[in-house]
Formats: structure tokens, sequence, C-alpha cells
């Protein structure tokens, strides 16, 4: 058909949602309202539908049938729905993002009433087939929707009549797209399951084309049951397009980093405040990526950071390995920006979609592989033969990649017979490539602190339109302890440096002797910053990154949490200290040992005496319950007396240190702030100067001033009470 057309009352709604004209034509007696838009323009509306409205779009072919008079008619039947999570290849998919359909089963929906009941999570991403479950409780379910980011969740109809269940309450945080799919019940024998996974097959033995075979190899009840739930709305959906599901990648938890969903927006790891999308995130920041699918694995890594060492330490290999030898690293991501993304595109010859144009495409790209495989393999025969210090170890992490890259030059002649196509010249010949004489490979491997230090102290790499100074990469140990000297941000740097100015490092010793830091100081002199600078190097470092300091020795984080920043949820009937007060909860329930906590300003959204007794009740748990490595910063400098300072041993608060910040005055009207974190307490927080700063009158400013000497006087003898009744 050359056009869209709907009518009747489908017709009104559409006219509506796309803004286009509303007509009518006559139909028997009366007329009825009709509305269309000419075939070409059907992604730009199934956009708008599909994503904006979420509205579930029903794409119907035609079909020749051919009768024995000789006759042509045609059958028209819907072929496939699209819907937020099954999206395939429309042209409106971001490439730089995976687009997640998650399930959430749940066995026996009347009991799952409590927060730590467990749930099965089965999340899949139709374009490139990457398909993953684990199981979590209710109580965790918020913080894995936000480290997934679905488009859409499924879950069961029977739902749909519970509406006060738990699991709601996790949803509408960040206002999940819901859809519901019939239940699919598993028989006795299905249930039975003792082994491993969950092993997915393609079987018409009265279960849907690719729906789990549930054969007992040690998946979760729950599991099975989220997995159940996924296939059956894919084929509810997809139709004719139901791919051949391969067996899920099943994460356990302790396996991941655990951010919590406000640390991940509050850090802004993925996504900034300002301006939203990825700009002024941490993900914008470290991207370096030249293919769309490490932009997504990227992504997925910074959200969920490993805490395997072995598996940590494997990246960092990599990264230094290429980092000491910068041409060879430049012509390998040179080839890797020419393949296209084959993931997707294996994904549509799965489902029945792909064309002539992608079978060139994995062509080029099998092509591309090769070459790589060609350059790697000379590359190292090089190395061997023209370096006098030729290290075997330094290898072992690429070659270990190297050896899951199998030969697809079958294939890809395969392809060149069926579309006649003419073989391509060798990517690193046809771009002529210099690798250099043997002088100057000699001059690079000769020394390896010379490859790496290139200016003699550090290395310098290329952050946008500056540079980023790398230093050695972590050292990574299971010990809880933090170690970091000159730690930056690495957003806010970019921002500084930018802006002609350079960013003021700061360093922090986290130890089981020295577990919690409190830190006091003005406002607007980098507490907050420092606060983040120390999460981020943390993620970083586990993501498999080098991190932006001189020197780091990181305790694995089990789980991460931030209490910064707060703003009410009206929509949610929550104030801001309401917010602040749910986070802070949290974090208390679920911190561990092995936990990074960072928090800011506790107890600031409601009168002193009751926001002073709030924090300190949460730094005594923090201590004396929880043990993690938590950095604390206040305003409540009366804290540090109530704590014990200068002598906390006394008091049973001995793994508590002191830190601040300051200001120096130049004079009545000047001032300058010291964004270097010292050992002490400041007990002036300096806020008439932001007012000052923030452009307030000037007889404003004298009055609060005058004000304020009044209440320092008054106050004096109620802190020496408060202070004296905790000796």
């Amino acid at each position: 058909m050359s056009s869209q057309v709907s009518y009747f009352d489908q017709a009104t709604e559409i006219s509506r949602l796309l803004n286009i004209k509303l007509a009518s034509r006559k139909w028997g007696n009366g007329r009825v309202p009709m509305c269309g838009f000419p075939l070409p323009h059907l992604d730009k509306y199934l956009k708008v539908l599909v994503q904006q409205h979420k509205r579930f779009v029903a794409m119907c072919e035609e079909f020749p049938r051919h009768s024995e008079e000789g006759t042509r008619t045609f059958d028209r039947r819907v072929t496939r729905v699209v819907t937020p999570g099954t999206l395939i290849d429309e042209p409106f998919l971001n490439p730089f993002e995976n687009n997640y359909l998650l399930a959430i089963g749940i066995p026996d929906i009347g009991e799952a009433l409590r927060t730590d009941y467990q749930v099965g999570l089965a999340w899949i991403d139709v374009s490139t087939g990457e398909f993953f479950s684990r199981s979590t409780s209710i109580d965790a379910l918020r913080d894995e929707l936000a480290q997934i980011s679905p488009r859409e969740v499924v879950l069961d109809v029977l739902l749909q009549q519970e509406k006060d269940h738990l699991i709601y309450e996790a949803l509408a945080e960040d206002d999940n797209f819901v859809s519901y799919i019939g239940p699919t019940r598993m028989s006795p024998e299905e249930i039975n399951l003792p082994s491993d996974l969950v092993a997915i097959e393609r079987s018409n033995q009265g279960n849907f084309p690719g729906e789990p075979d549930i054969k007992g190899r040690d998946a979760s009840l729950e599991e099975a049951s989220a997995i159940r739930l996924l296939t059956a709305y894919l084929h509810a959906n997809l139709l004719e397009h139901m791919p051949i599901l391969s067996s899920p990648n099943r994460e356990a938890s302790e396996e991941r980093m655990q951010i919590d969903s406000h640390t991940i927006k509050a850090l802004e790891i993925r996504e900034g405040f300002r301006e939203g999308g990825t700009k002024g995130s941490l993900l914008s920041v470290i991207k370096r990526t030249v293919t769309n699918g490490g932009s997504r694995l990227l992504s997925r890594w910074l959200c969920s950071p490993s805490t395997s060492i072995s598996e940590i330490n494997a990246r960092q290999s990599l990264v230094a390995f290429f980092l000491s030898r910068p041409h060879f690293h430049a012509d390998l991501a040179e080839a890797l920006a020419t393949v296209e993304d084959t993931s997707r595109i294996a994904q549509k010859f799965m489902l029945g979609r792909g064309e002539t144009a992608d079978l060139l495409g994995v062509k080029r790209t099998i092509r591309v592989w090769t070459d790589i495989i060609k350059r790697v393999q000379h590359e190292k025969e090089m190395e061997l033969s023209e370096c006098s210090k030729f290290e075997v170890d330094d290898w072992k992490s690429l070659d270990a990649l190297i050896s899951r890259m199998e030969s697809l030059d079958s294939l890809s002649k395969r392809i060149g017979t069926a579309l006649d196509d003419k073989p391509s010249n060798d990517f690193f010949e046809s771009t002529s490539t210099d690798t250099g004489t043997v002088e100057e490979n000699e001059e690079a491997c000769g020394n390896e602190d010379e490859a790496i230090l290139r200016n003699g102290t550090e290395t310098l790499w290329r952050y946008g339109t500056s540079k980023w100074a790398i230093k050695p990469r972590p050292q990574m140990t299971e010990d809880p302890i933090y170690k970091v000297i000159n730690g930056r941000h690495p957003t806010v740097e970019l921002g500084l440096l930018a802006a002609g100015r350079v960013f003021t490092p700061n360093s922090v010793a986290l130890t089981p002797t020295s577990r919690l830091h409190v830190i006091t100081g003005p406002n607007m002199a980098g507490k907050s910053t420092f606060l983040r600078q120390t999460a981020l190097i943390a993620i970083l470092a586990q993501t498999g990154s080098f991190v932006p300091a001189d020197f780091a020795v990181l305790g694995i984080v089990d789980r991460l949490f931030s209490r910064i920043g707060a703003k009410d949820d009206l929509f949610h009937d929550r104030s801001t200290f309401m917010v602040e007060m749910l986070e802070t909860s949290e974090i208390l329930r679920r911190a561990t040992p092995k936990s990074l906590v960072i928090m800011d300003e506790v107890g600031r959204g409601t009168t002193v005496k009751d926001g002073l007794a709030i924090a300190y009740a949460t730094l005594h748990h923090l201590v004396h319950n929880n043990q993690c490595r938590a950095l604390f910063a206040t305003h409540f400098h009366e804290l540090s007396d109530m704590l014990g300072y200068p002598d906390q041993t006394r008091r049973n608060f001995g793994s508590v240190e002191f830190f601040c910040t300051d200001v120096d005055e130049i004079d009545d009207d000047r001032f300058a702030y010291q964004y270097r974190i010292r050992p002490g307490v400041n007990r002036d927080s300096h806020g008439l100067k932001v007012a000052q700063l923030a452009g307030m009158p000037t007889v404003a400013v004298n009055i609060a001033r005058d004000t304020l000497a009044l209440l320092k006087k008054e106050t004096k003898t109620v802190e020496t009470t408060l202070v004296d009744s905790f000796k």
C-alpha cells in the first residue's frame, strides 16, 4: 500500500496523537472518521506512537493467494506488534544504548508481600539478542531497574488487579512503562530445577516457538518464571519474527558492584542533570569507543562494575598494553571504526528481516576482523624480534581475546559468491598505515617507563580539546581499604579545563582504623565534589579503567551508596526531607563492611536540634553497625565535640577521623576558597560569603552578619551543655 489509513474511533485517537488532519468518508448511510499518512512516513510516526506515547502498533502485511480458478487475491494478517521494548531495526533505535525488555517473575503472587521476597528478572535486547537473567529481592528491585534501564517491563496479568503490591512501588520510582501478559504456568517436572541454568531451545512440542524448555540446570524458580513470562510476551508480539533465544547469561549479584538507583542519578554516571542525555555524565567524559557495541558495553559496565579482581586486572592489563603502544592502538581503533553493528545485523537475520546491504556489511566486517587478527600477530612478531625486553605476560590478555576470534573467511566467501561481490584489499594495506621504523619500535619497546610516561612524569590522554593525565593503574585488593593520592573528579576537571582553570586534587585514606571521615567546611569549598570523586574513582577502577589520580590502592566495593543532593518528589507525596530520610534509611539497612558510603548534609532539612540528632545517630550506626568505609560531610560542627574530637577513642569512635576545607580571608569583602582537604574541624560554614557571591543586597548581608553574631552568643552556652552531656 502507498499509504496508511485508519477509520472509526481509532482514527480520532491517531489524528490527535500524531497531530494530523482528521477527515471523514461516506459509509453506508452515514460518515465515519478517517485519517492517514504516506507510507514513507511510517518510521516517523511509529516513533511518536511507540516511544513518545507508549502505544502498541500492529503491523499488517499483504500476502498473495492464488485460487484454482487462477484469480489472485490477498490475505492480510498481523505479522508483528511493535512495542517500546521489542524494537528490532527501526531507524529511531538508539545505536549507542541497549533497548531492554524486562520481565519480572513472581512464582506465587499472593505471597510476595515482604521486601525480602525473591523475584526473578529476565531481560533481553531484541535488536542485539543479548539475554540475561538474575534473582533479586523486592527491596533491591528499584536498584536493578536503575542499572538495567528497561524501555518496557512485563508483569503477569494477575498482578494487574494487585495495585497495592510492593512491586509497583519500585516500578513507580522511575515511571517505568508496564505491560502485562497472560500467566504461563509450569508443570511439576519443570519446577524441579536442580542444576545450573535455564536452557532455551526452539521447540514445537506443546510450547511456543522459542519458549523456554526448562530442563533443570539450576535456575531458581523465580528466574524460570521470569524467562517464561518474557518468552510468552515476545511470542505474542513478535509473532512471525520470533527469534531462537540463546541461553541467558545468568548474572549473580555478588559478581557486580551494586549501585542503588539514587546513586546512579546523583553521580551522573549515565546521564547529566542539567542537559539531560549523556552530556555532563561520567560516560560522556570517558567514552572513547569507536563502535556502537562498545558504547553499549561501556554503559553497562559503568552501572554494574565488576567485583572480581581477576576480571578487573585483565581489563586493566589491556588498558596498560595499548597505552604503551599508541601507534598499534591507533591502527586497531581506525580499523574498528569501519565495522558495522554486527550484533544488530545478525539479530535482524535471526528475525527474518535481513537485507542485501546487511550481508555486505557482514562481509566488510569479516574482512576487518581477519585483518585485525593478522595485524595483532604481525605486531607481536615485530615486537619479539625488535625489542630487547619482550614481556610475554604483557600479551596474555590480548592473546586471550584473539583466541576467541574464530576465522570467518568461509562465510565471507559464501556471501561474496552469492552477491558476486569483488574482494577488497587488506584494510591496513589499503590505508597505508605507517608502523614506524625499527629504530622507532626499539625506542618505544626498550624502556617501558619511557613508553608509558611520555614526558618523563606522566602520560597525557587527550580529553576532548584538553588533556587528562593518566598515572599508574590502580591496585585492587580484597582488604577493606581505600587509598588515593591526588585524586580528581573527571567531569568537574574537564569543565574547569574548558574554562581555563585548574582542578585542585585531594587525597584520601580509608583503612580499618580510619573507616569514616567527617568533613566540615564552608559552602562551595568542594566537599560534595570530593565525595563524588571518591565514588567515581571506585567505579572507574572496578570497571577496569585507569583512574584520575597519582596513586590508588582500592579494596573491592560490593555496594556503593550516596546521599547527596535531594529535592522534593511531590508526585509521590514526598517532601525534600522525606526523600533525604528514605535514602539515609536505605543506606543504614543495606550497607555492608565492604561497602562505600558517601553522605552529604544529613539532617539539613529540619530543625537544627532534630537534624543534629539524626546526623549523630547516622554516624553511630555507620561506625558500630555497618562498619563500612564512609565519607560524611556536614555543617554540624558540633558533631566533632559529640564524638569526642580530638580524642574520639575515649568515646568508642576510634575509627572516625576529621577533615575540613577552609577559606582564605583577604579583607572584609574579599576571600578565596581553599579546595584542599586537611585534617581538623572547621567551625564556620561561611554561609554569608556565599550569599554575598550570589548577589544578595548589601543591606541584607549586613543584617545577616549582625544577626549571626547575636545568635552565636546565645547558642554558645547551649552547645557547651550539649557536649557535656556526651562526656
